[in-house]
């Protein structure tokens, strides 16, 4: 559980590519993620519970995905669920062609290459926490992000590029 938390945690943003089959751990693991894509034949199932033992290491990444209502029938009852029905229920982000699988996400990580780091991990950081705040601890962790942000470099060049209409590139401090 710590490993996965762990990879869950880091400051960049992950995708997780899903082609074949994406069962127990593996969902689990995929889960972690902070955006999953998968192929149009990508298969999802948590069959844990027809082996007579709960899934370990995650049913709150599921519940908090897909909500209680079908994280019941993902955990409950081992349900299986095909790749449209996945995205249906929020637990992709996309679902292409396995063909097309790795070009889109080469296209989805791409969105993140021009953005700032320091304020992309630390946002994610917040939407992570988020979940488990009230709505007064969320507003007290925002302001202790802004005042982090207000003092690094990506700030400043994010403010010269706008006044003088260039592209920033940030450095992530």
């Amino acid at each position: 559980q710590r490993c996965m938390d762990a990879f869950a945690e880091l400051a960049k943003p992950t995708i997780a590519v899903i082609r074949g089959f994406c069962i127990g751990g593996g969902l689990l693991m995929a889960l972690c993620c902070d955006f999953r894509i998968a192929s149009d034949r990508t298969i999802f199932q948590l069959p844990e519970i027809k082996l007579g033992i709960p899934p370990l290491w995650g049913t709150y990444r599921v519940t908090h995905t897909v909500g209680p209502a079908v994280a019941q029938e993902m955990v409950l009852l081992g349900k299986r669920y095909r790749a449209r029905e996945a995205l249906d229920i929020g637990l992709v982000h996309q679902i292409v062609g396995g063909d097309e699988l790795d070009a889109a996400a080469d296209r989805f990580a791409a969105q993140f290459r021009t953005l700032p780091p320091l304020s992309v991990g630390l946002t994610k950081m917040m939407i992570d926490r988020d979940v488990d705040l009230t709505s007064e601890e969320s507003q007290e962790l925002e302001l202790e992000i802004l005042e982090q942000l207000s003092h690094s470099q990506d700030l400043s060049i994010a403010i010269e590029s706008y006044t003088v209409k260039t592209q920033p590139v940030f450095m992530g401090r």
